[in-house]
């Protein structure tokens, strides 16, 4: 039985009519023919473009009035965005409906009160994503090397909180992902004084100090888990660091 949870965090069960009939997920392909010979070359970068998702049950009615009663009910919880759809318990993976781009109703020979809808979303994300997030918290100091895992089947994208600064300033520090080819993480500001939060958001691509937007003091890329064990390198001042990120999964 699919269930559908509510951006207020109510879990919602759909009919058990209800299936997921489509989940198409791909990759653009920018393809070069080889000259003079067979083959090519794929230039694409391999990242998958937003999911879309097509959902169909069975709206059953006696007449029009009780049709268009529940027909109503389901649109208004469809037509909301961010809903998350599990597959039914347990519910330990869900995709995000980022918004509902189409709906079709067929009814039954003869009638106009009864039969099939279908729904069709858009997930921005295209991963299935896990409930239960990874975290990390512990003090690091200059060349310090520590792991984190990764359970998701692909890569994941965290969020790190750097705070309980040891120092008076810190005006460098650095994360090094060695696991995944050495991608580096590396912020210069002379304005991170003792009592300075710094906030690194590899999903939504900020960088905060405090409330301000510092993303012009980093350098680098930012940071992501791939699938399995990583092994990273902190360099810099004595932190309190913390981590959390999503595991996904095809």
């Amino acid at each position: 039985m699919l269930l559908i949870e509510l951006p207020t965090g109510e879990l919602i069960p759909l009919d058990s009519t209800f299936i997921l009939q489509e989940l198409s997920l791909e990759s653009p392909a920018s393809l070069e023919s080889a000259a003079m010979q067979h083959g090519g070359k794929d230039l694409s970068l391999g990242f998958f473009g937003p999911r879309r998702i097509s959902i169909m049950g069975f709206i059953p009615a006696a007449t029009r009035q009780e049709y268009d009663f529940k027909f109503d009910q389901y649109m208004r919880l469809f037509w909301q965005h961010d809903l998350k759809l599990y597959r039914g318990v347990p519910t330990d993976r869900y995709l995000t409906l980022t918004r509902l781009v189409s709906s079709r109703a067929q009814f039954i020979s003869g009638t106009d009160y009864a039969g099939q809808i279908e729904l069709e979303f858009i997930c921005e994300n295209p991963f299935w994503q896990d409930p239960v997030v990874i975290s990390d918290s512990q003090t690091l100091v200059d060349s310090r090397y520590f792991s984190i895992f990764n359970p998701g089947s692909v890569e994941c994208y965290p969020l790190i909180t750097v705070g309980g600064l040891a120092t008076a300033a810190i005006p460098y520090l650095a994360f090094t992902n060695i696991t995944d080819s050495n991608q580096r993480l590396v912020y210069s500001d002379s304005a991170v004084t003792l009592g300075t939060t710094l906030t690194f958001d590899a999903v939504l691509g900020q960088v905060q100090r405090g409330n301000t937007n510092t993303l012009r003091y980093m350098t680098g890329s930012f940071i992501k888990l791939l699938s399995g064990v990583n092994t990273l390198q902190y360099n810099g001042s004595t932190i309190v660091y913390s981590l959390i990120a999503r595991p996904q999964y095809l």
